[in-house]
């Protein structure tokens, strides 16, 4: 019999032990009556030769190998009724560190969504290559389709690879309305590598991709249903994407949206003027699946290779251009500020913990003597530590339960609260495999952090005490107190860094909200439209078509003005390198980077904003040899603080461009207000081009009249269904939704790091209010004396909260220097706030201060209204 099946059965087992030894006895004692002894005498004789039954029996027990298991259960039981006696200190205690542990469970479930990648089998397996300069920099979206066919047929680390590339398109067919769809161009192996097959039809074929392919699309499972009723019959039709036919061939599952909400899929030799791509035009996403056996670093080494030979022999595009491997697709969201979050909530576990012990530690004083009795009746350390650990455990064990929960209340809230956030498709908040073992892992330890310290304090004391000695020792009070001392400076010095995060969080966002002031974006809506090459392959007839709608559009009434930009505010957008002309470019330091936006029309005058300095864009602003640019006020504090920028000239580089001739140099006309462009980062300089129509897609700005915004949009629509019915609007959506959903990261996560802050200092004032509250009436008899030698009431309380305030200024000290290291890990999300801000960090210390004074002065307060005849024969 194994020992689980002799652990089931332990009560079988005792009584064959106990019939066993029975028998023994009883034969014993019938052995000394046969000769001669009465059945008194026999049966003392017998006991007397076997020893003790209860001995014999614990040594039986020992042999089985179940004891330890007994033991436990035996500790399990006997802590979980102390627990239950002691029920209002038990729910204090599951409550706080059910609160740590839930938050963290929260978190690690946002971070492992962001973090965790496609959802497909060995995610972890897939690997983008990515473009970088000699000074390892990145430089583009990842390679050009020649640079990519030279590593698909050169690349053995990979089992394949494939490319992509994302776009705006029409859908169209005779027998429905025209509605815009994110499409994505990608190579034949792409669905292959991924795993996933279409529900209905087939899958791209190598001869799908191509050159003079027949036009083929796929489509994705939400508008099969959506558009076309769930209808088998659509493949083999024929439908319009972007007003060229295409055929459909399959659709994928529902929910699939590769790489991000894409909904249409054609080939990568479809994409227009791909077969004429310089290979200094860096446009494709390429990725790949490591083969069995591959890691990373081969990976990585194999590429570099390949980058290397390509930049020999096509020197004039590729010289210095390599290549880095790296995981796909990568967090969503900045990888400090998820650091940071998780650091938080793990500061705020570690103060409900330190709590938790803290509380342990001054309960243990009130079991000293049953402490001490065990000890004195053989219970050796380890026993008295086993113990207490249970005790912790449960504790740990009924707080992850309820965190638990609180992490499922977390998660929906931060949900809701990113509603309407354009996510990957493969973000999904729920909780999977990892997290469940996170938050046991988060409760193991805090059972172990909260029972080990009270557990090797009593065991350390109660083997140095006798059961006659009282509950108290001056020892032992000392070693109490200075470990409760030491928990509570790393209390405050946590907090602190939490609270200056969150400040500095705070004071970032209100900065973006006044910045965005400056934008009158009541009754301004953006409208996106890609224009069909085959119809407006040309610069002239897109100039055309533009010129023609912003004509109709203004005459629609009630539309004050519109406009064009390649980006709409707030959205992001694509970035330049700036060189300004009379300034030498430093070696090894990085190229200052600026937004680059492209305008058509009355673009400030649409946005309700002027411009401050010189003027707005004219005809001969776009003529080639008099290129003109409008900056923003960001750019000249940055690279104009004292000189004028009117007339300046400057040179953009495009991020990936080629190293050969550089582009034309630029005249500033103007300086606009500070608009921010790019997003969870601090105010951008921005440069305004006007539009030469090489942009085959831009969004159409249209402001309304106060009295009618609503009834604007569908007249636009209708106009350009007029112009072109192959051309359909996009989502039409408020310049202020754009606005708001740019402010998401410093909203969503500098509320988070708030709220974890507050929960961290709440937690601090309950475990201040505890410990002195404790010392209180530790302290009765000593403050009954002191108040009958004429001590006076402010006298008393001063005595706690001078010995307070000497934990508090260390952990002031210690925290100071920490919220330096916190500021140092959020400065890239920093708007117009410095990392170290003397004010935020000086308000944030005063408001601590501040707390923690009230927490000790309350309880201070009860004990100089103590009666001092009661005070002086407490016990």
């Amino acid at each position: 019999m194994n020992w689980w099946r002799r652990l089931r059965h332990d009560d079988d087992l005792e009584m064959h032990l106990d019939a066993e030894l029975r028998d023994h006895l009883e034969r014993q004692a019938v052995d000394y009556i046969a000769q001669g002894m009465s059945d008194a005498d026999a049966r003392r004789r017998a006991r007397l030769e076997f020893g003790g039954v209860d001995q014999v029996k614990e040594v039986c027990r020992d042999a089985r190998g179940t004891r330890w298991a007994i033991d436990i259960a035996q500790d399990v039981r006997f802590a979980a009724r102390l627990l239950m006696k002691d029920r209002w200190f038990t729910l204090a205690a599951v409550v706080a560190l059910a609160v740590g542990i839930g938050l963290n469970g929260t978190m690690f479930t946002i971070v492992n969504a962001m973090t965790r990648g496609l959802p497909i089998e060995h995610a972890d397996r897939i690997v983008s290559i990515d473009a970088r300069d000699g000074a390892g920099h990145w430089r583009g979206l990842g390679g050009s389709y020649r640079d990519f066919l030279d590593f698909q047929a050169g690349m053995k680390t990979v089992s394949g690879l494939a490319a992509f590339s994302q776009t705006g398109t029409t859908l169209g067919d005779d027998d429905h309305v025209n509605e815009p769809a994110a499409m994505c161009y990608v190579s034949a192996n792409t669905f292959q590598l991924l795993g996933e097959t279409p529900v209905l039809g087939r899958s791209f074929l190598p001869e799908d991709d191509r050159p003079g392919a027949p036009a083929i699309v796929i489509l994705g499972g939400s508008i099969w249903k959506a558009r076309y009723d769930s209808d088998p019959a659509l493949i083999g039709r024929t439908i319009r994407i972007g007003g060229v036919p295409a055929i459909v061939v399959g659709v994928m599952p529902d929910g699939f949206r590769f790489p991000v909400l894409s909904d249409v899929w054609q080939p990568l030799a479809l994409q227009p003027g791909l077969d004429s791509q310089r290979r200094d035009t860096r446009a494709l996403h390429v990725f790949g699946v490591l083969a069995d056996r591959k890691s990373r670093a081969q990976a990585q080494s194999e590429a570099g290779g390949i980058a290397d030979r390509l930049s020999r022999e096509y020197p004039d595009t590729n010289r210095n251009v390599g290549a880095v491997v790296a995981a796909f697709p990568g967090p969503f969201a900045p990888d400090p500020i998820l650091r940071a979050l998780m650091a938080a909530v793990g500061f705020v576990l570690f103060v409900a913990s330190a709590n938790v012990a803290s509380l342990l530690l001054a309960r243990s004083a009130a079991r000293a003597h049953e402490m001490a009795t065990r000890a004195a009746l053989g219970a050796t350390r380890w026993r008295i530590v086993r113990q207490l650990l249970v005790e912790g455990g449960l504790l740990a064990c009924a707080a992850g339960a309820s965190g638990l929960a609180f992490s499922l209340v977390g998660v929906w809230l931060f949900s809701k609260a990113v509603l309407g956030i354009n996510f990957p498709y493969y973000i999904q908040w729920t909780m999977d495999r990892q997290v469940l073992w996170f938050v046991a892992a988060a409760c193991l330890g805090t059972g172990c952090f909260v029972g080990l310290l009270p557990a090797l304090h009593v065991a350390h004391t109660a083997t140095h005490r006798s059961v006659n000695e009282g509950g108290r020792t001056a020892t032992s009070g000392v070693d109490r107190r200075r470990w409760t001392t030491a928990l509570l400076i790393a209390e405050l010095a946590l907090t602190l860094i939490l609270l200056d995060g969150a400040g500095l969080m705070m004071r970032s966002f209100l900065a973006v909200y006044r910045a965005d002031l400056v934008v009158d974006a009541a009754h301004v809506t953006a409208m996106p439209l890609t224009l069909p090459r085959p119809a407006y392959g040309t610069p002239s007839q897109r100039i055309a078509f533009y010129e023609t709608l912003e004509r109709h559009v203004e005459a629609i009434p009630g539309v004050s003005s519109a406009a064009f930009a390649n980006v709409v505010p707030f959205s992001g957008g694509p970035s330049r390198h700036l060189a300004i002309e009379g300034r030498a470019f430093v070696q090894g330091e990085p190229q200052p980077t600026v937004s680059f936006v492209t305008v058509r029309g009355r673009y400030f005058e649409t946005l309700g904003v002027g411009v401050l300095h010189g003027r707005t864009f004219i005809d001969a602003d776009g003529v080639p040899g008099r290129e003109g640019a409008i900056v923003n006020q960001r750019l000249v504090t940055l690279f104009f603080p004292h000189a004028a920028p009117i007339g300046q000239r400057i040179r953009l580089t495009p991020m990936n461009g080629p190293p050969g001739t550089p582009p034309d140099w630029i005249t500033i006309v103007g300086v606009s207000p500070t608009v921010r462009q790019q997003y969870f980062q601090d105010l951008d300089p921005v440069v305004y081009v006007p539009d030469q129509a090489d942009v085959g897609g831009m969004t159409l700005i249209v402001r309304s009249l106060a009295s009618s915004p609503g009834s604007v949009s569908p007249l636009v629509r209708g106009a350009v269904s007029q112009l072109d019915a192959d051309i359909s609007l996009g989502t039409i959506r408020p310049l202020e939704w754009f606005m708001t959903t740019s402010r998401w990261g410093h909203r969503v996560f500098g509320g988070l790091l708030t709220v974890f802050a507050f929960i961290a200092l709440a937690l601090a004032a309950v475990g201040l209010y505890a410990v002195t509250a404790y010392s209180v009436v530790q302290r009765t008899q000593e403050i009954g004396v002191r108040m009958a030698l004429g001590a006076q009431a402010g006298a008393i309380v001063w005595l706690f909260v001078e010995r307070t305030m000497r934990p508090l200024s260390i952990g002031l000290g210690i925290g100071v220097i920490g919220a330096l290291g916190m500021g140092r890990l959020l400065r890239g999300f920093l708007i117009q706030t410095s990392a170290t801000d003397p004010a935020t960090m000086a308000g944030i210390a005063v408001l601590l201060a501040a707390v923690c004074a009230a927490a000790c002065v309350f309880p201070a307060r009860g004990a100089a209204c103590l009666d001092p005849l009661k005070a002086l024969r407490y016990e």
